[in-house]
């Protein structure tokens, strides 16, 4: 839908410029991501107590470049943060007024706002704790369905087929939770 708001409109050219965008995107993240890993691999000599990744992007920033260094690093985060939050909100009350469309675009945009404001303040320790017993149920059954609609067989497009590789995939999980 972005790339067609940009008036591109076939869909040779849709899928070359979406390629083009995850290949910036994806070097981008790499490199980016690829900085964070050297550093945090440095940086293990002198923060050996740092619990978690925010506690050594903090700890880096201070001893590099002091309190400046702190604020750089929360001017950076708030950007990343805020443009991601801003996407992801836009485009969930995009669907949902799309699919429910007796309440506005803006309304669901204040509800999202409101529910994510509010969970925010749970903390990142409560978030995950809520979250990965959530995401270890779900990934399995997603990346299950992802590789049975990759297959060229035409038993594996059936619906009996996603059912029961579903079950099994949440099966799997719910032990793996367990134990």
């Amino acid at each position: 839908a972005n790339v067609h708001a940009c008036g591109i409109e076939s869909d040779g050219d849709v899928a070359r410029e979406t390629m083009r965008a995850g290949v910036i995107a994806g070097v981008f993240l790499a490199v980016i991501y690829g900085a964070l890993a050297f550093l945090g691999a440095r940086a293990s000599a002198f923060l050996s107590g740092a619990a978690d990744g925010t506690a050594v992007l903090s700890g880096l920033c201070l001893r590099l470049f002091g309190p400046v260094g702190a604020l750089i690093l929360a001017l950076v985060f708030f950007v990343a943060c805020f443009n991601v939050c801003t996407g992801l909100l836009s485009s969930c009350a995009t669907f949902f007024h799309r699919e429910f469309p007796k309440f506005s675009f803006l309304c669901w945009l204040r509800i999202f706002t409101l529910v994510s404001f509010a969970v925010s303040i749970l903390g990142l320790g409560m978030i995950l704790k809520i979250s990965v017993p959530v995401l270890t149920l779900l990934y399995p059954v997603a990346i299950i369905m992802i590789v049975l609609n990759l297959l060229p067989f035409s038993w594996a497009q059936k619906p009996i087929v996603h059912r029961i590789a579903a079950a099994l995939g949440f099966a799997v999980s719910i032990v793996s939770m367990i134990f």
